[in-house]
């Protein structure tokens, strides 16, 4: 009967290893939520976490392999949202998860407010034969203003247009990205747009800093990155 008593116990330094390795690669969802931009309440009557923002509405249930977005149920990627230590956590397959539905969001609201605010203001004023023609982004930069923790973002765009520039920030490579500032800029007669923009609180040494802009007519964001040199 010894056999199996042994072979047991030599399970037991496995079983605690993958379990140390699913909690050092979990993370509370509310620490998750705050760095993309959603806003983290915990209803308790239903037991599950709402995530606000961006348009949408994202609930999570501890214990439920299947989340919401808006009225739409989804399949949760990796292991099941559970409670530890007065937390939910999540695994880094499912932040992966909400990070992609988190930039499409941000990205289908920052359009439509673009288009509501041309259409709606009538605060810019265009030519006739310029409002014709499709109001996209051409060209993105960024760059540091010297002296500060401040970034500029600049670039072209049809003239007259909206431009949403999303500033987001990846720490370290492997790790998600890091949701920072959304802004607008106009576009004058000549094209040009320029935003200064603070990168707090993402000071991180060896972060690498991500421009993306967009106006009503673009079917995907364009990109710039910037990357400081070591302090």
């Amino acid at each position: 009967m010894k056999a199996p008593i042994v072979a047991a116990l030599a399970l037991v330094p496995l079983l605690a290893s993958g379990t140390n390795a699913r909690a050092a690669t979990a993370e509370p969802l509310a620490v998750v939520a705050h760095r993309l931009g959603f806003v983290y309440a915990y209803l308790g009557p239903d037991d599950e976490v709402s995530l606000t923002g961006h348009g949408i509405t994202v609930l999570v249930r501890p214990g439920d392999p299947f989340f919401s977005v808006n009225d739409r149920r989804e399949p949760v990627r990796g292991e099941t949202p559970r409670y530890r230590d007065s937390d939910i956590v999540v695994s880094r397959q499912f932040i992966r998860q909400l990070t992609e539905i988190e930039r499409a969001a941000a990205f289908a609201n920052d359009t439509a407010l673009a288009k509501s605010y041309v259409s709606g203001s009538g605060r810019i004023d265009l030519d006739p034969h310029v409002s014709a023609a499709p109001r996209k982004v051409t060209t993105v930069d960024l760059s540091p203003v010297q002296g500060t923790e401040d970034v500029l973002v600049s670039g072209s765009a049809t003239p007259g247009s909206l431009v949403a520039i999303v500033l987001k920030a990846i720490a370290s490579p492997g790790l998600p990205t890091i949701f920072l500032n959304r802004s607008f800029a106009v576009t004058g007669t000549d094209g040009k747009y320029a935003m200064r923009i603070s990168t707090a609180p993402e000071y991180f040494n060896g972060s690498t800093f991500l421009a993306e802009a967009a106006s009503v007519d673009d079917a995907s964001p364009v990109v710039a990155r910037y990357t400081p040199p070591p302090r």
